[in-house]
């Protein structure tokens, strides 16, 4: 037992909220995850705002004919004068009786905004496992190496081509067990498709089991597993910071919150900074103790950033853990953190002449769009 009264106090806090006493961990995992209810203490993500959905199929028309509406789907966009992205997955899989996952995207732009941001550069999906913490994304559609796409400058017969009129809605399906490489294994997955500086309404799909046939044991069975795993690392750290040195003031709801200068000129000696803050629900796997004289807890949260370039395109995504203080709201232990993102330090990416939307994430939380412009030189 340590002599800190404070780490003691909240620790018997942390083993209240996350219901660890010796009794319970006792029991066997198969009678937790049978043992559902509404008041879970490990899936904080419920009430899902997932947005609207012009993909309305059934679970098994994802398997058997998941371009069945496709047409109908295009003339209600048409009709609502929708411009952007929707995607469709199904709800349920039971991965003793299914080998893939698809992923149905459908897209309404005019030609110029295609043109601007071409698929095969700017969109990409993004999937969460909600109760892990882990992410998979890929793009959506790769092009062969073969093909060219960008023509030299020197090039005789470069001679821009007119844009047309009018706008396209292409229609892509995928698997997202093969393309994203997801985890055959019981799971809550929130997928979201990102094509710049917007995004697709979100879906959640529950990975089944016989034994874990619904989203709530499967949160309960790997909540418990989290228990005794401390998914934390050394890379990628990123300390707290106290809210004096930010910004940002204390978000006052959870989420993920991110400020950036808005241009930034390559002959800055300096990295670009991105500040940031966080308030998250606390999962048991995040708490460590702090290394310093204190040993008192911490959250190590993972957060991943998700890099756009005008030119560009997607740059990637980039996975950080944030150090954040646990603090009591409402009798629940939250984290919460002010931070910096360094350009290139904690972010590898080489910055150039063009515009940038960043995103921050994790798990069911998502930043709003975060934009900056990079310039070549401040003027004299």
């Amino acid at each position: 037992m340590r002599n800190n009264s404070g780490f003691i106090t909240i620790e018997k806090r942390l083993a209240h909220y996350f219901f660890v006493p010796a009794i319970i961990l006792s029991c066997s995992i198969v009678c937790q995850c049978r043992n559902s209810n509404s008041d879970q203490p490990f899936a904080t993500w419920r009430n899902l705002n997932m947005g609207n959905n012009y993909i309305r199929l059934s679970d098994e028309q994802y398997f058997s004919d998941p371009m069945l509406y496709e047409d109908k789907i295009v003339k209600q966009m048409r009709n609502d004068r929708f411009t952007g992205i929707q995607a469709g997955a199904p709800g349920i899989v039971n991965i003793e009786e299914k080998s893939s996952l698809p992923l149905v995207t459908t897209e309404r732009r005019s030609f110029k905004e295609i043109e601007n941001y071409p698929s095969f550069k700017f969109l990409i999906a993004v999937s969460i496992d909600l109760d892990r913490g882990d992410l998979y994304w890929d793009m959506l559609e790769h092009l062969p190496d073969n093909v060219i796409t960008e023509i030299p400058d020197d090039d005789p017969l470069d001679e821009p081509i007119p844009v047309p009129k009018g706008w396209s809605a292409p229609s892509y399906l995928i698997d997202m067990r093969g393309q994203l490489g997801i985890n055959w294994q019981p799971a809550n997955l929130l997928t979201t498709v990102f094509l710049y500086n917007s995004y697709s309404n979100r879906i959640l799909t529950s990975l089944v089991t016989k034994d874990l046939p619904d989203k709530e044991s499967i949160s309960h069975f790997i909540g418990v597993e989290m228990l005794e795993t401390k998914n934390v690392s050394d890379s990628n750290v990123l300390p707290s910071l106290p809210e004096n040195d930010s910004p940002l003031s204390k978000p006052t709801e959870h989420g993920l919150f991110l400020s950036t200068q808005n241009t930034y000129y390559l002959n800055d000696k300096g990295p670009l900074i991105i500040s940031g803050a966080l308030l998250l629900p606390v999962y048991p796997n995040e708490i460590v103790d702090k290394k310093d004289e204190t040993n008192s807890p911490v959250a190590m949260v993972p957060v991943s950033i998700l890099v756009y370039g005008s030119n560009k395109g997607v740059y990637g995504i980039y996975q950080l853990q944030i150090t954040a203080d646990i603090i009591d709201e409402n009798n629940k232990p939250t984290a919460l953190s002010f931070f910096t993102i360094r350009i290139p330090d904690d972010i590898y990416i080489g910055l150039s002449e063009q515009n940038y939307t960043i995103y921050a994430m994790s798990r069911q939380y998502l930043s709003k769009t975060s934009t900056f412009e990079v310039v070549k030189e401040l003027e004299q």
